[in-house]
């Protein structure tokens, strides 16, 4: 027998004060400061935690061109210097953040809080103009 859509507000509804009970006083997303990272596996603890958070990112492919057997010279493209100019590939490494840094932490219901990223505002949370109404 299919259920009809007041039986599925009902079960909407109280899927929806289960979470908040759940939820109550948690913010899903947090900002921390770090307290010591393990650059080997990638993991930041924040200040007065011993549990590590796993760092998120994007392994990231960038494309240059040199047109000198040494190295990288002033910026060129394929159309400068025909025959000369080599296409190459760099992968991007991941700079851990450093003790200190404030990191925004997601947490979420029945998963590990994860660092997001790095907060890289000058002056924020410490500038007390910030907080001024």
């Amino acid at each position: 027998m299919p259920i009809d859509p007041g039986e599925w507000d009902s079960i909407s509804a109280l899927a929806g004060r289960i979470a908040e009970k759940v939820f109550a006083g948690r913010d899903t997303f947090a900002i921390g400061v770090v307290e010591r990272v393990d650059s080997g596996m990638k993991w930041v603890y924040l200040d007065g935690s011993e549990i590590p958070l796993p760092i998120f990112g994007f392994e990231f492919e960038v494309t240059y061109y040199d047109d000198s057997s040494e190295g990288l010279s002033a910026p060129v493209s394929p159309a400068t210097i025909p025959g000369r100019v080599k296409e190459k590939k760099a992968k991007v490494k991941l700079k851990m953040p450093e003790k200190g840094d404030y990191v925004l932490i997601m947490n979420e219901l029945g998963q590990i809080p994860r660092c997001l990223g790095v907060l890289l505002s000058a002056g924020f949370p410490d500038d007390p103009n910030l907080w001024e109404e």
